[in-house]
């Protein structure tokens, strides 16, 4: 996964519960073997200081091997 911000590796599945919305991706950010915080805007909500995630567009390529 690559943004203007940065880019990390993560293993991708497609078999939820739920399909999301087109053109909609989700990372978890809690996870630490993601390192997602390589690829998003390091802006956030001055009253609460909780990062600004939902905003940054990312583009996916498939790693082969």
């Amino acid at each position: 996964m690559t943004s203007r911000f940065g880019e990390f590796d993560i293993k991708v599945s497609t078999a939820g519960r739920t399909q999301p919305p087109a053109g909609t991706v989700f990372a978890p950010f809690f996870a630490e073997e993601t390192l997602i915080n390589l690829a998003v805007q390091d802006t956030y909500c001055p009253l609460s200081k909780e990062p600004d995630y939902k905003k940054t567009c990312v583009s996916i390529a498939k790693i082969e091997g």
